[in-house]
Parts: C-alpha cells; structure tokens; sequence
C-alpha cells in the first residue's frame, strides 16, 4: 500500500483531500533546479512550524516520495509560501517550466505505462479521468472532442484546487500532447473556481504532425 502522510489537527491544515506526490515532488524538484536549494529551504522557513515538519530540508525534493499520498492542504500551503507576491508572468513561467519538467520526469518514468497508451488525442479523451485519478483523490473530469483538433477539458468537484495548481494542470496540456506528437498547441483558460466558476475549463486546439 502507498504511504499516506497524515496531517494532525496540530497541523492546523485544512481538509481537502489528498494529492500524489508524483507530481508534487517533481514540481518541488523543478523549484529546486530553478532557485536553487536555498531558496527552496526558504520557502519552507516561511511555513507554520507544525507545516514545516512534513518537510526534510536538505533533502532532494524536500525529502518528498513519489508514491506517498499527501495532504492538499500541506501542497496548498507550499505552494501558497513559493507564489506569494509573484507577478503574473513570473506565474506563468513557473506553471510552463514546471509542468513542462514534471511531466517529462513522470512521462518516462512512474506513469510510463500509462502514457504508452495514449496514442492519439482521441484516445487521451477516454483515459483522462485515469490519470487525474493517479494524481488526485476528488475530481470529475471530461475531455470532450469538439472537432478532430479541438478538446474542451473541464474539472469540477475537486476538493483540493488551487489556484496555481489549477494553472499546473492547465500547462501540462503542452507535454502530454507534445508527447502525443501534436504541433501548435493552444490552450485557453476559460473558466477557474478560483475566479467565482462552478468549474475549471480549458480549450486544447493544435495542429498533426
């Protein structure tokens, strides 16, 4: 069974359900890279004290483990403590270049067998909600095909969203579909429970190789 890091009422975290540390690792690991290890320890100075703990500074990745489930409200309060004050392009970039890192790492690695089977756009649409399963423990999501090039994707339901998460999730369209052998990705932001929706959406539009 994979390990679940369980929050203590101590923890003053909210309940939100829980995320994989699939892809919360290997985000932490782009920060890493990107900022330096430094900077990622002081992220983590600027946490509650009881938060802290669930942390190893020094360690790769905070210490964090691929297969563990962890709290939503322990990744909400990371990521709250990296983007607070950040511009808007500075976000955008760290969404891009996160996901982007994240995705190729779980592409060829812990979810290689998976992604083998996504072949095509078409096929993608059918396993969504598989993959998001892997990664989250609330959620619907559907992925309609609107024309042979177009998806409209929306979640809703998510008991862990975050609004940079949300933006994660969005990013990691160009990966997947790259991966995909889509060219021209675009993908529009429509809708976000962040902004007052009922769900979050986005339109996929790209162009065969």
């Amino acid at each position: 069974m994979p390990e679940l890091i369980q929050a203590t009422r101590a923890d003053n975290l909210p309940d939100l359900g829980k995320m994989k540390g699939a892809a919360f690792r290997e985000f932490v690991a782009w920060v890493e890279q990107d900022r330096g290890a430094d900077a990622l320890a002081a992220v983590v100075a600027k946490l509650p004290p009881d938060v802290q703990r669930h942390f190893l500074v020094g360690r790769p990745a905070l210490g964090l483990l691929s297969a563990t489930w962890y709290p939503a409200g322990l990744v909400h309060a990371f990521l709250d403590a990296l983007t607070r004050g950040l511009s808007e392009p500075e976000l955008q970039r760290m969404a891009l270049q996160g996901a982007e890192f994240t995705m190729q790492r779980n592409l060829r690695g812990v979810y290689r067998s998976l992604f083998a089977m996504f072949v095509s756009p078409r096929i993608y649409v059918l396993g969504m909600q598989q993959l998001w399963n892997l990664h989250y423990d609330s959620g619907r999501v559907r992925n309609t095909e609107k024309t042979p090039n177009m998806h409209r994707a929306e979640v809703e339901d998510w008991r862990g969203h975050h609004p940079f998460a949300c933006r994660l999730n969005t990013a990691a369209v160009f990966p997947i579909y790259g991966a995909m052998k889509c060219q021209d990705i675009e993908v529009n932001r429509e809708a976000c429970v962040a902004r007052g929706d009922a769900a979050c959406s986005w339109v996929i539009t790209w162009r065969d190789r």
